[in-house]
């Protein structure tokens, strides 16, 4: 009986552990009914199964670079649909809060490449983002640079071969949008990228966009109600029934993410400024010094 549960198929990973529980109580039942064998070396066996049923779970998707990337599993039932994203071309950066497994990913454009002194360039893109992935990042953006439709296409082409979780940025321009159509077309990811105004979704989703990226920050600095324009941007896009994601950037403040997630917005490019801030509460500090300074002192107890 015992062996007969543990070399059941594996199925999804909450399956496999409801599976190996049972078999630990089964296993149990049998051993105490027919005293053929020790319940320790039941309770071993099944905790064997339980071991490798979970092992079996945490395989990796490699992807066309050859990077061994989580599929996720158990975690994104609650990460619900949050994607965070580190909006810098730092490799620093990056290695500071990558492997926090806050983040999604990254975000970058030709701004933030100038900033961190990368070139602009498809090879040097193709090694930053290969080290966006090793940090464990699950997705990165690249923004795709021409002076007409076919050299935005071209270049967003390379950017994509690149690794299949490279997502091409374009700005919302009639020549964008025009581009952006093509490389979705071949199989691309696309950003929308550069919005500022309300109607500019319906651009976006019209054309089949992943996401479409309006400026917060850039947007108040016009005098425009930025918050309640993406409010109803996201409203857009729920009624039209779309899959594509608000993916806000110019972001200046925690409490503009907060209150935007608190609507449905669900994605965000965090500036490293804000990301800093998300992970800066003295009080929090403070009641894990606590928890430390009690365990030390705990330490020299015996358990009885």
């Amino acid at each position: 009986m015992v062996q007969m549960l543990v070399q059941r198929p594996q199925g999804p990973l909450g399956s496999s552990l409801f599976l190996s529980d049972t078999s630990v109580l089964k296993a149990a039942s049998v051993s105490s009914s027919s005293s053929q064998q020790p319940r320790s070396h039941v309770s071993h066996v099944s905790l064997i199964n339980l071991q490798a049923s979970t092992e079996k779970q945490r395989e990796s998707v490699v992807g066309p670079n050859g990077i061994a990337r989580s599929e996720g599993g158990s975690s994104s039932s609650c990460q619900g649909k949050l994607r965070l994203f580190v909006d810098s071309a730092n490799v620093n950066t990056w290695r500071q809060w990558l492997p926090s497994g806050t983040f999604y990913g990254v975000t970058t454009n030709p701004i933030l490449l100038e900033k961190a002194k990368v070139a602009c360039h498809v090879k040097s893109l193709a090694v930053l983002a290969n080290r966006a992935f090793e940090l464990g990042a699950k997705e990165v953006q690249l923004q795709t640079w021409g002076g007409s439709v076919q050299e935005l296409v071209a270049t967003g082409s390379e950017l994509a071969n690149i690794d299949s979780s490279i997502v091409v940025k374009i700005p919302v321009t009639k020549d964008g949008l025009e581009a952006a159509s093509k490389l979705i077309n071949q199989g691309a990811q696309v950003t929308m990228t550069g919005v500022y105004s309300v109607h500019q979704v319906l651009l976006a989703a019209g054309v089949g966009a992943s996401y479409a990226a309006p400026y917060l920050g850039r947007m108040i600095a016009l005098s425009k109600p930025g918050l309640q324009d993406i409010l109803e941007m996201q409203k857009i896009i729920k009624g039209v029934n779309s899959e594509m994601r608000l993916l806000v950037a110019s972001i200046r403040s925690v409490e503009q993410l907060t209150t935007l997630a608190a609507q449905g917005v669900n994605s965000f490019a965090v500036p490293e400024t804000i990301v800093t801030q998300l992970f800066n509460d003295p009080d929090t500090e403070k009641a894990a010094t606590e928890f430390a300074q009690a365990s030390s002192r705990n330490a020299v107890w015996l358990f009885l």
